[in-house]
């Protein structure tokens, strides 16, 4: 009898996110793509529809968004605002 694996993989949920893999995911960010977020985090940009889909476009938030393994970089923003690390991170 054989057995089959499932394969699953890791859902991008906010609430879910662990600290650990949050770190890791920050410690490979730059001075400047993590200055990139927290400047979008106080935009309005990622309010309009038209704006935040040519955010997302740029190859430096498509990495970000990649490396956080979520599906927008509202996403990685809640995270980050989650555990508190845009005031630990003093860059």
């Amino acid at each position: 009898m054989s057995r089959r694996r499932r394969k699953t993989g890791v859902k991008a949920d906010v609430s879910r996110a662990s600290l650990m893999y949050t770190i890791n995911a920050i410690s490979h960010l730059s001075k400047d793509e993590f200055s990139m977020l927290k400047t979008l985090r106080f935009s309005d940009a990622l309010k309009n529809s038209k704006e935040k889909d040519r955010i997302e476009s740029l190859p430096e938030i498509q990495k970000i968004v990649k490396n956080f393994n979520v599906q927008s970089i509202q996403d990685v923003i809640e995270i980050l605002e989650k555990f508190n690390l845009f005031e630990i991170y003093h860059f």
